[in-house]
């Protein structure tokens, strides 16, 4: 396990993303500032927010922007050092015409588990994010497969993407410091798991767990590989479906170690799995 605090200690303003959360025609940015600390019944050194800045004809209006953390309105509990709004993702998850925002949450704790990580789900509607229907995400939230273990940092890195070719964007969220129990557990293997979006938005059950143990999946996974410490979403071979593109941080690559390398999974991921002789892998040949 890396340690998400240095990674994060030198932020102040973490990433970016941009969608139209409400009724009027122009995107609207979120801004995260995940060391910010954060007041409820106390004060929560690193807890994080996000804040949202409406668009205009005239470009991001600064004045009136909303404020989101878990000091209020959202599900969860404020708390030192989760890091709220370390990673975003803007998709359309459900069946209205605005944009759904997925924030990141990795240094969640939930009861008798520290840093098991959670991802808070915000919906849009006509004036913009709602907190009604708001959603906290977790490994132990019932129908979603895997379970909550210390320092799973579940949500470190998210994206989204029509995987499915039925009209909804699906959640993908890296948990790059999953363990893989076997004999012998590999420690920092990585995982990622692929929810799916529907009419009423992100369905927990039937989510697909992956990680490099899968078949159609070349090469096989090895400790502190980081498999889904970066995660990209598009279209890359024009079949009218997306294609996830999975960073994993410390392939090995012959003598050299932690070299790192990016794996292609095409497509239609629900209607068919993995389609072996779709799925390449590209691996740097040098540090």
């Amino acid at each position: 396990m890396r340690g998400i605090d240095d990674d994060v200690v030198h932020r102040g303003v973490g990433p970016l993303a941009a969608g139209s959360f409400d009724a009027d025609p122009y995107d609207d940015l979120a801004i995260s500032a995940p060391v910010q600390s954060v007041t409820d019944n106390g004060d929560h050194f690193g807890a994080g927010a996000v804040y949202i800045v409406a668009g205009s004809a005239s470009g991001p209006v600064a004045s009136g922007a909303t404020v989101w953390s878990e000091a209020g309105p959202v599900p969860g509990f404020a708390g030192d050092t989760e890091y709220f709004g370390l990673s975003l993702a803007v998709g359309n998850f459900d069946a209205n015409a605005y944009a759904d925002l997925a924030v990141g949450v990795p240094g969640e704790g939930l009861p008798g588990v520290s840093r098991a990580g959670a991802v808070v789900l915000l919906y849009g509607a006509g004036g913009g994010l709602s907190a009604t229907g708001s959603v906290l995400l977790t490994q132990d939230t019932p129908g979603v497969k895997g379970v909550a273990e210390t320092d799973d940092n579940f949500g470190l890195v998210l994206a989204s993407g029509d995987f499915g070719r039925d009209g909804f964007d699906d959640l993908v969220v890296g948990t790059p410091d999953e363990d893989l129990e076997g004999t012998p557990t590999l420690n920092g293997a990585g995982a990622l798991q692929v929810f799916s979006g529907s009419p009423a938005g992100i369905a927990f059950a039937g989510d697909q767990l992956i990680d490099r143990r899968q078949p159609g999946i070349p090469l096989s996974p090895a400790s502190v590989e980081l498999f889904g410490d970066a995660l990209a979403a598009g279209d890359f071979n024009r079949d009218g479906v997306d294609d996830l593109v999975v960073g994993v941080d410390g392939q090995a690559y012959g003598i050299l170690a932690d070299v790192g390398a990016i794996q292609l999974l095409r497509g239609a991921l629900f209607a068919a799995g993995f389609e072996g002789g779709d799925t390449a892998e590209w691996g740097l040949t040098s540090p």
